[in-house]
């Protein structure tokens, strides 16, 4: 049985936040991976990459990314905010830009997947080219971390949007009776929660990546990411693949990386008789 978004939201919107969390929760694996590039090129630059990855890989870190960095145009904007419907619900256009702005650029997140070390599109797309390695991590908190859905048409949010910035004004409001401003901040909840799917919506050709995602607050304008401890956010390192086309050199220090944070590490290579990638644990 998949995650299924349709039930997800149904239970948000009837207030039943827990019952939703738990839900969300039930379709996340134990263990998840991420698969790292590492650059094959002897220049100053590629090393100094490089060392920056493996320093994080001993460090326990994980990469969280701007949306300036990813590789899909429809990055954070799968639910598109409909200005027609703002304008109409009063919001001025220059209130509507800054919405805009704010939701493309409030999160970093960490792309992470069920598929396992042995999938070769992963290794080809995001451990350029089998050169870098895979880090399988174990969930010890299933708290952050939200499945991504695929579906072939967005979705329209403008009175999402318009509902959200009403509800903020209430709560702004000294005037108003307690108990409505606390309503209003139920309601604003419930709007989070929905809104939080415009950051998980891909379309279907991006579904073979089986992705999970983590976010966390964005840096400051200008930067482009930053590492998080992967314990921040749930995640417990055990275990890390060398790419097949890993150099000797990359290979050597992973392994001895691995030793000191004492983690499981294995070579990865084709097998010579199936479609498949085998791995063999380094001692």
């Amino acid at each position: 049985m998949r995650f299924a978004s349709d039930k997800y939201i149904e239970l948000i919107v009837e207030n039943k936040f827990n019952e939703a969390d738990e839900y969300r929760k039930s379709f996340i694996p134990d263990f998840l991976y991420k698969f790292v590039p590492l650059r094959s090129e002897t220049t100053e630059e590629a090393q100094r990459e490089n060392q920056k990855r493996l320093d994080s890989l001993e460090k326990g870190e994980i990469w969280f990314s701007s949306r300036a960095l990813m590789n899909d145009p429809y990055e954070f904007i799968g639910m598109y905010i409909d200005e027609s419907k703002l304008l109409k619900d009063g919001w001025p256009p220059e209130a509507v830009a800054a919405v805009q702005d704010k939701a493309k650029n409030l999160l970093f997140l960490s792309s992470l997947t069920s598929n396992v070390y042995n999938n070769m599109p992963m290794w080809a797309h995001y451990a350029n080219n089998h050169k870098g390695y895979c880090v399988k991590y174990k969930v010890e908190n299933k708290n952050c971390i939200y499945e991504v859905f695929y579906t072939d048409r967005r979705y329209s949010i403008g009175h999402g949007i318009s509902k959200l910035l009403a509800y903020s004004k209430m709560i702004e409001d000294k005037s108003l009776a307690p108990e409505k401003r606390r309503d209003a901040e139920s309601k604003i909840n419930q709007c989070l929660e929905m809104l939080r799917m415009m950051y998980v919506i891909k379309h279907s050709s991006w579904s073979y990546e089986n992705e999970f995602r983590i976010f966390c607050d964005a840096a400051p304008c200008g930067t482009f990411g930053k590492n998080v401890p992967a314990k921040c956010v749930g995640l417990q390192p055990a275990e890390v693949f060398c790419g097949k086309n890993c150099s000797e050199t990359n290979v050597e220090k992973i392994i001895e990386i691995s030793k000191r944070i004492n983690i499981e590490c294995s070579r990865c290579d084709i097998s010579p008789t199936d479609f498949c990638i085998l791995s063999t644990h380094s001692k």
